[in-house]
């Protein structure tokens, strides 16, 4: 994702309705992801299921599973840490990604180098 891009935003869903479990012990259910934050960076889901046993004792299980993407991503890497000294060179590893994840051929993309400044005003009240 970008160098200053937020990851915290989180998105909660409660899991309601879920079938009972079946003679062995067991059930499975679909997890609908919805309204998915708009980020740069890769998302995982955090599944937590609580239930109960049989004499009242309380049971917890999580479990987190990469979000699939809904499109192909490009993935940018620095070959450098930090700032770059002025008139130096900047290097990139560029990478495709469709997906499902593998590398992808993409032709035909466009790229700008932009520069962005930031000033801050810092003032104190009181």
């Amino acid at each position: 994702g970008l160098a200053d891009e937020e990851s915290e935003e989180e998105n909660r869903t409660t899991l309601a309705d879920l079938p009972a479990l079946d003679e062995e012990g067991k059930v499975s259910f679909n997890v609908d992801l919805t309204d998915l934050p708009s980020t740069t960076q890769l998302l995982s889901a955090n599944i937590t299921v609580r239930m109960r046993e049989a004499g009242g004792r309380a049971v917890e299980r999580s479990l987190t599973l990469p979000v699939k993407a809904q499109a192909s991503m490009i993935g940018i890497k620095p070959q450098f840490s930090g700032d770059l000294a002025q008139n130096s060179v900047g290097r990139f590893h560029i990478v495709g990604v469709s997906a499902d994840g593998t590398k992808q051929a993409m032709s035909g993309l466009n790229w700008k180098l932009i520069k962005v400044e930031r000033n801050y005003q810092w003032y104190r009240q009181g």
